[in-house]
């Protein structure tokens, strides 16, 4: 090494650590402060300050950040449509954002434009084909446009990533179900109830036992819905008319009866009351039931079934 040149190289040195320290510069103040705005739940204050022009201010990496911030706290104050710009910017700078495709994504799903909703899902795919979020989106938007199928499938792959989420088997289990797969149905509906056992387990349990001809079952595990939610009308309304369509008369009229005891002119507990009343002879009691049954606009179907049912007694 030549003399004196320790000296020179330390201060190049210096002179270059110095001058990559300056180009760490610290985030930008605005969106500290929208980040701080916005864990206070102070989602207004994040859309007042998130200007167009304060976004001008941010560097290239923080912009995304900024977008969805200004996205999120824009729903939260029900400004949907502006979200729906917001996060449509965002994308259109940075279309490999996979926190910007799924706001946008999730923000057309649950405005029903599941069509719409769809390419941004299955572009996250293409960037990270086990994200959950994605498959979760993808998951319901099929569902919701008929193609049960391909909505099993991604609730498959949701449920490889989230394991432990008793909602997800429950809405698996009730596409399995549609699709008439009522053993993989029954089996991830009691996934579901095995994380929480829930009302809404337990009758779809039943629902799907009934549909395997497994009738007692079917009706222990409603009894058990009941108990855990006993104010559900429409419990107490399926047992009536699964008792009534078995056969089993004086269960259906005790049902209906607990129907009626939670709201006294229900259409279809009056209707199942009189039909059951009708099938074990007492059909004057039962012309009474139907009548009322009859009469009940909020229902014309059922209206329409106790109609016809009185015009067979003439």
């Amino acid at each position: 090494m030549a003399p004196g040149s320790e000296p020179v190289r330390l201060a190049l040195l210096a002179l270059a650590l110095l001058s990559g320290c300056a180009g760490i510069r610290k985030p930008s103040p605005a969106l500290d402060n929208a980040r701080a705005l916005f864990e206070a739940h102070r989602y207004g204050d994040v859309v007042s300050l998130l200007s167009d022009s304060e976004l001008r201010t941010l560097r290239a990496k923080e912009l995304p950040r900024g977008y969805e911030l200004l996205g999120q706290s824009q729903e939260r104050v029900g400004q949907a449509q502006a979200a729906l710009r917001t996060y449509q910017s965002g994308v259109a700078q940075y279309p490999k954002d996979i926190n910007l495709l799924t706001h946008l994504g999730n923000l057309l799903h649950t405005g029903e434009l599941d069509e719409q909703a769809r390419p941004f899902y299955e572009r996250i795919l293409k960037l990270s084909p086990a994200n959950a979020a994605a498959h979760l989106g993808l998951a319901e938007t099929e569902y919701r446009l008929g193609f049960l199928e391909r909505s099993a499938d991604h609730y498959a792959a949701t449920i490889k990533e989230w394991k432990d989420q008793p909602k997800l088997w429950l809405d698996y289990a009730q596409v399995l179900s549609d699709r008439r797969k009522y053993g993989e149905a029954f089996d991830a509906a009691g996934k579901a109830a095995a994380l929480s056992d829930t009302a809404a387990a337990r009758a779809l349990r039943a629902e799907i036992l009934w549909k395997l001809d497994r009738r007692p079952e079917a009706f222990a595990e409603l009894d058990a819905a009941q108990k855990l939610e006993s104010s559900r009308i429409d419990f107490a309304q399926r047992r009536a008319l699964w008792a009534l369509e078995a056969g089993e008369f004086e269960r259906a009229n005790a049902a209906a009866v607990l129907v009626l005891n939670m709201k006294a002119d229900d259409p279809l507990g009056l209707w199942v009351r009189g039909a059951s009343l009708l099938r074990r002879g007492r059909s004057a009691e039962a012309r009474r039931d139907l009548e009322r049954a009859a009469a009940q606009k909020t229902a014309p179907f059922v209206a329409a079934t106790a109609q016809r049912l009185l015009e067979s007694l003439r």
